[in-house]
């Protein structure tokens, strides 16, 4: 019999250590979070998975209701995207513990997201927005192929 993939509940965090952190520029849609998937990995991407964020700007308050916030899957080059979650305001994606207010991921079909490609956590806002004390949890599936016997 050979060796089924695993597939598993896996929490994408700002602590990880495949993301790459960079601050916002204001008025302009910017990649806070881009997380490579690593070789030997997939994620798969569903309806009900949830995605909470907590932006602390670099010079003033964030602004919940007007501040916008999406999720891109990108190709390893990053040509082909395609966004699973938003574009929302970002009052939207701040709750971290009310299972009934989480945001869920907008997609109808589960997205697989393989190897070498990216899920990018990106934001527009009115004013810069930094990534030190800032941080987010997506709540989603790992696919990973077991060790041989």
């Amino acid at each position: 019999m050979a060796n089924q993939p695993l597939d598993e509940p896996f929490d994408l965090t700002d602590q990880d250590s495949n993301i790459t952190k960079a601050n916002a520029t204001a008025a302009t849609w910017s990649d806070v979070y881009k997380y490579q998937v690593p070789v030997g990995v997939g994620h798969v991407l569903q309806a009900g998975h949830t995605f909470s964020i907590y932006l602390m700007n670099t010079s003033s308050t964030v602004n919940a209701a007007t501040d916008l916030v999406k999720i891109e899957v990108r190709d390893s080059a990053e040509q082909d995207k395609r966004t699973v979650y938003g574009p929302a305001i970002y009052q939207r994606v701040q709750e971290f513990q009310d299972r009934n207010k989480i945001a869920r991921l907008n997609v109808s079909a589960p997205v697989p997201v393989l190897e070498r490609q990216w899920i990018v956590v990106m934001i527009k806002g009115a004013t810069a927005a930094g990534t030190a004390s800032s941080y987010f949890d997506l709540a989603i599936n790992r696919v990973r192929q077991p060790l041989l016997k």
